[in-house]
């Protein structure tokens, strides 16, 4: 992506943040305007009115605009953020691959006891901070009936610095792991660049002939059994079961 692409991107992501804290702003401007003049004697009096929304218009339609002008242009010109396009990659499935069938040594299993540990440590931390907000759901005394804006200042005050701290932990952990999957797939590929491509673990050898004979045998035994519970009725009590088991799910058996 060409260095102008890529700052139409960060202005449009700009834009849209600038958007965002507007929007939340007026909502919760409008509400706390649309409180206190229930709280001064009209208690039916409407919170979100049309005036209330048009005073924010001009603050958010600007804006608006200049995204729109922004999407028009990356549209004609082709820019596209090519990094969203491409797949994810799952470092543990790709530890799984690189060190799966490969015997692991001193190294490689200390770094997958230390990814354990981080594992466990950072549930661990994860549940305990979330203790503080299961006890305070438990207190019936926190939930007054009467003041229902209380009570949410209250919750959120209590509650959400020890989730934000919970949540924190956990993605913390998250990253640590992941360093720690990184190193031993670096390991794993070290140790393999030092043994022959290809080849078996010591002590075991297995050439090309027998692996067909194997192969052939298994898939012989295997057609052998199909037939074997065709004569003997076998396939039909599959199908039997079978229908019985559709029938029952839709409702019919």
């Amino acid at each position: 992506m060409e260095k102008n692409g890529k700052g139409v991107l960060v202005l449009q992501a700009g834009i849209c943040v600038i958007m965002t804290c507007i929007l939340a702003y007026a909502a919760l401007s409008i509400y706390t305007s649309g409180m206190e003049a229930r709280q001064a004697g009209d208690a039916l009096a409407w919170i979100y009115t049309p005036e209330a929304v048009a005073a924010w218009v001009p603050w958010v339609l600007p804006l608006f605009l200049i995204s729109l002008a922004v999407s028009v242009y990356a549209w004609v010109k082709g820019i596209r953020d090519e990094e969203a396009e491409k797949p994810v990659v799952d470092t543990e499935n790709t530890r799984n691959l690189v060190s799966g069938n490969k015997e692991m040594n001193d190294a490689i299993r200390q770094e997958r006891r230390k990814q354990q540990l981080i594992t466990a440590g950072g549930w661990a931390v994860f549940a305990g901070l979330l203790i503080p907000v299961l006890l305070y759901f438990t207190r019936e005394s926190n939930f007054p009936a009467d003041d229902l804006e209380g009570m949410f200042a209250a919750m959120a005050a209590n509650c959400i610095p020890w989730m934000i701290g919970a949540a924190a932990a956990l993605a913390v952990s998250f990253g640590m792991k992941e360093a720690s999957m990184k190193k031993e797939i670096e390991l794993s590929s070290q140790a393999a660049q030092r043994k022959t491509p290809g080849a078996f673990p010591e002590g075991r050898t297995v050439n090309a002939r027998t692996a067909s004979i194997v192969r052939i045998t298994v898939l012989v035994l295997a057609i052998v059994f199909v037939i074997l519970g065709i004569f003997t009725g076998g396939a039909h009590d599959v199908l039997v079961k079978a229908v019985n088991i559709c029938t029952e799910c839709v409702g019919l058996g």
